[in-house]
């Protein structure tokens, strides 16, 4: 089993269940930066429809043991941004990024820049590629580590 060390920037975006007073896990993220998360956009938009979520209704916690939400360690998102042409009809552009309300000191995802000709010789095809996240099947199992070669 993976620890939480492995991969710092692994989060999970919860969400308010206003009949409830509760919080539950509706999908996983990626910490980007020390204020940014990077999710799918059908997490935070009302179901079937381009129709963005208020942030409020929103938590994040990075580095999460379990999908269980902590209130202390929930983040408040400051703004969700989701590109225009979005569709969830066929899940066009599926991508939001979460805009934290403060700053976390955990370390963002390692992402290569273009110019790091190591990085490019180390990740083309045939590479291994690796997802951290929660397995959603009836119900929130801990995290799981994937690996598959990588395509052209």
């Amino acid at each position: 089993m993976p620890e939480p060390r492995d991969w710092p920037w692994h989060a999970a975006v919860f969400k308010a269940v206003w009949y409830r007073d509760e919080y539950e896990y509706v999908c996983g993220a990626t910490l980007i930066s020390p204020n940014a998360v990077l999710t799918a956009a059908h997490c935070v938009v009302k179901t079937r429809t381009d129709i963005l979520e208020a942030p409020a209704l929103y938590r994040v916690i990075i580095t999460p043991l379990t999908s269980k939400y902590d209130p202390r360690l929930a983040l408040h998102i400051a703004s969700i941004h989701v590109p225009e042409y979005y569709n969830a009809k066929n899940f066009e552009a599926d991508i939001a990024i979460l805009k934290l309300r403060t700053r976390t000191t955990v370390q963002p995802a390692c992402i290569p820049t273009a110019g790091d000709a190591v990085e490019r010789e180390q990740t083309g095809a045939g590479s291994e590629g690796v997802v951290v996240g929660f397995e959603w099947m009836n119900r929130v199992k801990p995290r799981r580590r994937y690996e598959w070669p990588l395509s052209p």
